[in-house]
């Protein structure tokens, strides 16, 4: 099982591959695909370690503008 650590960079990297907030590629965006990636970082997470990863899929999709948040355009930590 991963780290935290390492699923800190996972989710960074998944982070990467998010469209700009209200970009022209955003229409563009594979949220079946995000959401496949996600499930299986959220699958490899220790018990500990599952509510973290959830909660920072919700807040890089919240601030991508991607799902209603309090989050957009905000940082994910």
């Amino acid at each position: 099982m991963p780290t935290r650590a390492q699923l800190d960079a996972s989710l960074d990297a998944l982070h990467a591959s998010l469209p700009p907030l209200r970009s022209a590629n955003a229409e563009m965006f594979d949220y079946e695909a995000f959401q496949r990636q996600a499930d299986d970082l959220v699958g490899q997470a220790r018990p500990a370690d599952k509510a973290h990863v959830r909660e920072r899929v919700n807040c890089l999709l919240g601030s991508a503008g991607l799902i209603p948040s309090d989050n957009e355009d905000e940082p994910c930590a």
